[in-house]
């Protein structure tokens, strides 16, 4: 049966150690297709999962209803993905002989422009930003983290003597890229942490409008969103908070961090990925144009 495969590999995915988060998406993803199936009228077996189950699935998704915008491409490719690896857990642990998607070929969207600050516009951001948001931005600023790190840093992984910041696994969390790993604090993050007085397990509180709990709340990634567009629209900036970890990448990049060591600070992402992050901005580009001119100026004279 479809239902006895799906908690079948929810169970094996939780046992692997993947986040809450990770098995939600699975969830509200394996119920979607659940409900494609049942309109379909076709029996609720993983062998039914076709080709034909997979286009109504992506259609539907494309679409929307009136519960569901229409999801983007690379929304849809990762449900696609994901059913894409339901069927290979059955056909390993011997559900089915034979692969009813072997035919599936998956395109993968390609990526949209992000928009990518430039160092002086990262200052201006955090110029403006006020308590409690100010320390999150700049400790993304200053250190490339995903927002989800953020959220999940302990004072315990907080080492002032030694200048890092340690990501870690906690309990029901990991980092993105599975790694364990030590950021070192630049100097305006280490001097904004030398100022602040632990509240609670959490380096990052809620802030203010969050409803009322005990000392220690997780930062709360949406109103830190919200928070960042209040800025970013008086001074004629788009971005997200991910935005940050894209302008590090680019600066550290551009001012010659080698890529072995930009992967320990961010994370070991692929080359791919590293690659996507890299912004290079148009004054950067004139600034190294300019002095590759220079060079050769000066090679011609020499001679």
């Amino acid at each position: 049966m479809l239902t006895t495969v799906i908690e079948r590999y929810l169970q094996y995915l939780s046992s692997e150690g993947r986040s809450s988060k990770t098995l939600t998406k699975y969830e509200f993803c394996f119920d979607l297709l659940q409900k494609v199936a049942a309109k379909h009228r076709i029996a609720a077996r993983i062998s039914d999962i076709g080709l034909g189950i997979v286009d109504s699935y992506r259609s539907m998704r494309a679409a929307g209803d009136d519960k569901l915008r229409p999801a983007k491409a690379k929304t849809i490719y990762a449900d696609t993905v994901i059913v894409r690896q339901l069927v290979n857990f059955s056909i390993s642990r011997g559900m089915i002989a034979e692969d009813p998607l072997k035919n599936l070929k998956i395109k993968k969207p390609k990526r949209t422009t992000q928009p990518c600050w430039t160092r002086a516009e990262v200052d201006r951001i955090l110029a403006v930003a006020k308590p409690p948001y100010d320390l999150p931005l700049i400790f993304l600023a200053e250190t490339g983290a995903r927002v989800g790190e953020a959220k999940w840093l302990t004072w315990d992984d907080v080492d002032l003597a030694r200048r890092l910041v340690h990501i870690r696994p906690k309990e029901g969390w990991k980092p993105k890229s599975g790694d364990e790993r030590a950021i070192p604090m630049s100097d305006r993050l280490l001097e904004t942490m030398c100022t602040e007085k632990p509240v609670g397990r959490w380096v990052f509180a809620p802030g203010p409008g969050a409803r009322s709990s005990p000392a220690g709340q997780q930062l709360c990634e949406r109103r830190l969103l919200k928070y960042l567009k209040q800025i970013l629209k008086p001074l004629g900036l788009r971005g997200h908070v991910h935005t940050f970890r894209h302008s590090f990448i680019s600066f550290a990049a551009y001012e010659g961090v080698s890529e072995r060591v930009l992967r320990t600070w961010i994370g070991h992402v692929s080359r791919e990925t590293l690659d996507w992050y890299f912004h290079l901005a148009d004054a950067q580009s004139h600034a190294a144009m300019q002095r590759l001119s220079q060079a050769g100026t000066r090679t011609v004279a020499s001679k």
